[in-house]
């Protein structure tokens, strides 16, 4: 079983990770400085992200695991009740950081080279971004249950789409919009994965 389930685990974990490559990838394509304001807009967000997928993840695996082998029509209503919860609290925490994006960017980073303009166009960056926090932290508790049931296969090929979507968006919102239309495309990819693996 194990051996079956870790080339799709595999296989989703390097397609997933090339999202930040291409990100980049676009992103130098920009103006001067384009990576770093990218960056800088990155990372409450992905701070967040981290945070909430270790505390939440590492809990409801096992969960899920022991549920599914007892009552897995239980397990179906809790992990849409989990979704619910989680989907509507970093919602609450993405709402909070998006109204205070400026001053939290001011206060963490505007200092020495990093000027009050660096200021206005990372927290515009961090507010495209903390949008998709809320489908990231569900598509993880998915992502738990699709493991626990022993579907890794699904993660694959959400994860292909992902890859896709992710070259077609950047390529079409960078030209449009440059480096708020980076930030545009990734929210974009994050929501319709959650999208595709919830389905």
């Amino acid at each position: 079983m194990i051996y079956k389930q870790l080339p799709s685990k595999i296989g989703s974990g390097f397609l997933t990770g090339s999202t930040g490559f291409v990100n980049q990838f676009f992103a130098a394509q920009l103006a001067v400085g384009s990576i770093a304001s990218f960056n800088y807009g990155m990372k409450i967000p992905s701070f967040l992200a981290t945070v909430l997928v270790i505390s939440i993840g590492n809990v409801i695996l096992p969960y899920f695991s022991n549920l599914v082998q007892d009552n897995r029509q239980k397990a179906y209503r809790v992990l849409y009740q989990s979704i619910t919860t989680v989907f509507f609290t970093s919602l609450t925490i993405a709402a909070f950081l998006f109204i205070f994006s400026e001053t939290t960017i001011t206060l963490l980073f505007e200092r020495g080279n990093f000027t009050a303009q660096n200021t206005l166009v990372v927290s515009q960056i961090q507010k495209i971004i903390l949008i998709y926090i809320p489908f990231y932290i569900a598509t993880i508790i998915i992502i738990k249950f699709l493991t626990s049931i022993n579907k890794n296969i699904h993660m694959f090929y959400a994860s292909i789409i992902n890859l896709v979507l992710n070259v077609i968006l950047n390529y079409y919102f960078a030209k449009k919009y440059g480096i708020y239309g980076l930030a545009i495309a990734t929210t974009l990819v994050y929501s319709i994965n959650f999208i595709v693996l919830f389905v």
